[in-house]
C-alpha cells in the first residue's frame, strides 16, 4: 500500500469488514485509522437530539437524513485532510454498508 491510501470497504452486517480490516492491521506497517461511516452517522444524530439508538436513523425524515449525510461526508473529508497535512502515513479506510433498509 502506498501512503494516505483511502480504501472505501462496503458490505452487509456480517460480511466480515471488521475481520478484513483487523488482518489488514496485524500484516502490515502502516498506520490503519477505521473510520466507521455509521457510527458516525449516529453520533452526529445524537449530538442534534435526533435519535437515541442505531434503528432510529431509519425514522429520520429524507431531508433531515441526507443533511447528515453531507455532514458526515465533510467530517471524514477533514479525518483525512488533516492526518495527510501533518505527514502521517495512513491508509484511511471509510466502512459502510452503503445503503440503509428503510421500511
Amino acid at each position: 500500500m502506498s501512503q494516505n491510501q483511502f480504501i472505501l470497504l462496503l458490505g452487509p452486517s456480517g460480511a466480515g469488514k471488521t475481520t478484513l480490516i483487523n488482518e489488514t492491521q496485524e500484516r502490515t506497517y502502516k498506520d490503519i485509522n477505521r473510520i466507521s461511516y455509521g457510527t458516525l452517522l449516529l453520533e452526529r444524530a445524537r449530538d442534534r437530539d435526533l435519535v437515541s439508538s442505531r434503528d432510529d436513523l431509519t425514522e429520520l425524515e429524507r431531508d433531515t437524513y441526507s443533511e447528515l449525510q453531507s455532514l458526515v461526508a465533510e467530517e471524514v473529508s477533514e479525518i483525512i485532510t488533516t492526518q495527510k497535512t501533518h505527514g502521517v502515513e495512513t491508509v484511511h479506510i471509510l466502512d459502510t454498508h452503503a445503503v440503509l433498509d428503510t421500511p
